[in-house]
């Protein structure tokens, strides 16, 4: 049974199971979270969640695929978990063929474990043919409760759906729900005896934020309570739970989550922040970036967005609603069979600079003369001898320009052109004048005197266009 009421401040040692959800790369992504339970004799008990986005998976015509979970405990040699399950997970109606409305599975697995510090490993593989896999790594802490003290679990955070209060690894709140729940256990505790349970919210800058005192008053061997806690007074941010059991001054648990007030940042953070990571972060933003829980990722681009507004302090920013359009109009034309819109190389140039001011298309070229041409536009742009000048961009990974070697021998590239006569299925190069439209300051790129072109070529006839040149000015 449950009562709550109201709270003090503490710190001290810290136990508990991960501070922040992990995140899965690889194949796909997932994020997964482990909260320890404790049973009645005291042993201790890994929960191990994953969330899976259909999306990530990408399905073809199937509409069924198994997924293998394993997780494994382990520290010097010593394995504590070692354990798989598979699981169905179903995108489809299999008598209709319609897409189900869930738009994601949650695949919960459970291991008996030990107390101490373990590196943790959640593995993820379809049982598809294909076996794609993801793999989400590190550090869980089952807390060591002093003899003969009540255990109490790590807190699982949850979320309300349409069939009741679901486990969320990505503990985002918000927009999405204003009430922060969290399910905890306590075992070993006197049955009918008060056990209080100080609670605090704490932020980062301006310390506790939020505080409650609760009161455990088990009637079983081990009895599970649900707290609330209303968000509505707190800013956008990234918060730290923080679980203080009165009956011992030894243990605190700590878990990270965040509070997002904005609908389209609480929409990605749950759907595609590694898409915007890529569109908007440099080379080594994204690796810091990629290594995040969910959580700071969401936290890291909404910052990003709140430096470049430009109205602070009114509801509306214009330059990431600017961004969010050009997005939604690359997905739509821009994508291929390979990847969505705005992951494609036109769909980069395109949320980047904003539409062209002309487009030249060629649809297979019954010779290279036409793509000769189109390059030497391209390398006619600039004059050769200016600094800087790039001719065969490469696009990066984070959808900024990366630049190879200047060249200046624009035969050179021609002759390199007429060796692949035959094997281009089309082209199309884009125009760039001193209107254009660029989302961010590109250091005085844009002048009277800039003339920006882009050629992307389709190699395999297939619809997959690729950047091949760029009189892009160089970047070092």
């Amino acid at each position: 049974m449950l009562l709550l009421v109201l709270v003090l401040f503490w710190t001290g040692p810290v136990g508990a199971g991960v501070r922040t959800p992990l995140e899965g790369m690889g194949d796909f992504r997932f994020l997964a979270d482990l909260p320890v339970f404790f049973e009645a004799d005291g042993r201790a008990r890994v929960d191990c969640v994953v969330r899976l986005d259909h999306e990530e998976l990408r399905f073809d015509e199937d509409t069924t695929t198994d997924v293998a979970v394993g997780l494994k405990l382990a520290r010097q040699g010593v394995v504590a978990v070692d354990t798989t399950q598979v699981f169905r997970v179903q995108l489809h109606d299999t008598d209709s063929g319609a897409a189900l409305r869930t738009t994601f599975e949650l695949l919960e697995i459970s291991a008996p474990t030990a107390e101490g510090r373990w590196a943790a490993t959640v593995d993820l593989v379809t049982l598809d043919g294909r076996e794609r896999r993801a793999r989400a790594e590190g550090v869980l802490a089952v807390t060591v409760w002093p003899e003969g003290q009540p255990r109490l679990s790590d807190p699982e955070f949850r979320v309300d759906s349409g069939e009741g209060a679901l486990p969320h690894p990505e503990r985002l709140y918000g927009v999405s729900q204003d009430t922060l729940e969290t399910y905890v256990e306590i075992s070993g505790a006197p049955l009918g005896v008060e056990s209080r349970l100080d609670l605090q919210i704490v932020d980062a800058e301006y310390g506790t934020m939020d505080q409650q005192n609760v009161a455990l008053v088990p009637d079983a061997a081990v009895d599970a309570a649900v707290i609330r806690v209303p968000l509505v007074a707190l800013p956008d941010g990234q918060y730290v739970l923080r679980l203080l059991p009165a009956w011992t001054d030894e243990v605190v648990l700590e878990s990270e989550f965040v509070v997002s007030w904005r609908i389209e940042r609480a929409l990605q953070a749950r759907d595609d922040v590694m898409m915007e990571a890529e569109l908007v972060l440099g080379p080594r933003e994204l690796g810091r970036f990629r290594r995040m829980s969910r959580p700071a990722q969401a936290q890291v681009m909404q910052d990003f967005w709140e430096e470049r507004d430009p109205t602070p302090g009114t509801p509306r920013n214009e330059l990431y609603d600017r961004f969010l359009a050009r997005v939604a109009h690359a997905a739509r034309f821009y994508g291929d069979h390979q990847r969505p819109g705005p992951l494609t190389d036109r769909g980069k140039i395109y949320i980047r600079y904003g539409a062209p001011s002309t487009i030249d298309v060629e649809v297979i070229p019954s010779s290279g003369i036409d793509l000769d041409e189109a390059i030497g536009q391209v390398h006619d742009a600039f004059a050769m001898d200016v600094a800087g000048t790039n001719i065969r961009g490469e696009l990066s990974e984070s959808g900024l320009f990366e630049t190879g070697p200047i060249v200046t021998d624009a035969d050179r590239d021609r002759r390199r052109n007429q060796a692949r006569i035959g094997q281009e299925g089309s082209f199309e190069l884009w125009r760039y004048d001193s209107d254009g439209d660029p989302l961010f300051e590109d250091g005085g790129l844009w002048g009277e005197n800039i003339d920006l072109r882009f050629l992307f070529v389709d190699r395999m006839g297939i619809g997959v266009y690729e950047l091949d040149y760029s009189n892009l000015e160089t970047r070092h």
